[in-house]
């Protein structure tokens, strides 16, 4: 309307003019590995992992010498190996699934005592029949207790600090699994495949049945 006038507006009271008017938001204090590890039931779920690690490793790095021992040649072994590695591998996006459908702690027992099942049928002998399921069932028990083991950490850590303790986890594992595949065929040069895989398995059953009974690892569905 004529005479009318606009309303004026006060631009400095509709927000900063500028970039360096914002104060950034205080970055969060990342805890040490030391303190992550140490929350209740972490150091299990790690132990955990690391165990199945060091079983896997030990039967992957001793099944195809003792193939090749009792006359089995190369292309039987890369099967095996292959297969391993399908158990390893293969059924992650179902193992993971039921990870997080039933739990951590269930993960982390099951994959250690189906570990153990595998390392048990190695000991049955050396041929085709009884090495492939053998060595496919320790791959996927490394492969629960892996998947249980990580998602435990990644539950109990924060975004900052997630990747250097999955780092830390997968380093443990790592180191676990070198110094396994150079014990394995050390041991395999004094005992024969039956003592050492019962070993084994001993080593994955005893810390399956700890987390069972203690219930250490927290339980998320």
């Amino acid at each position: 309307a004529p005479g009318s006038q606009e309303p004026i507006l006060d631009v400095t009271t509709v927000g900063p003019t500028s970039p360096s008017d914002v104060s950034p938001p205080e970055p969060r204090r990342r805890r040490p590995l030391g303190v992550i590890f140490r929350q209740p039931g972490l150091s299990a779920a790690v132990g955990a992992v690391v165990v199945a690690q060091g079983v896997m490793a030990i039967a992957m790095s001793v099944v195809g010498l003792e193939m090749h021992h009792h006359g089995q040649d190369l292309g039987a072994i890369s099967v095996a190996l292959g297969v391993h590695i399908v158990g390893m591998f293969g059924l992650s996006p179902i193992l993971g699934a039921a990870v997080d459908r039933y739990g951590r702690l269930p993960g982390l027992v099951g994959g250690l005592l189906v570990c153990a099942i595998g390392a048990v049928g190695l000991v049955l002998g050396p041929t085709l029949t009884t090495v492939l399921p053998a060595i496919f069932l320790v791959g996927v028990g490394w492969n629960l207790a892996y998947l249980a083991g990580t998602a435990r950490v990644a539950d109990a850590t924060e975004p900052e600090e997630r990747a250097a303790s999955l780092g830390a986890l997968d380093m443990a594992g790592l180191f676990t699994s070198a110094s396994m595949a150079v014990l394995g065929p050390a041991l395999l040069s004094v005992v024969n495949i039956g003592p050492l895989m019962m070993l084994a398995a001993v080593i994955a059953v005893l810390p399956a049945i700890a987390l069972a009974r203690g219930r250490p690892v927290m339980v998320t569905a």
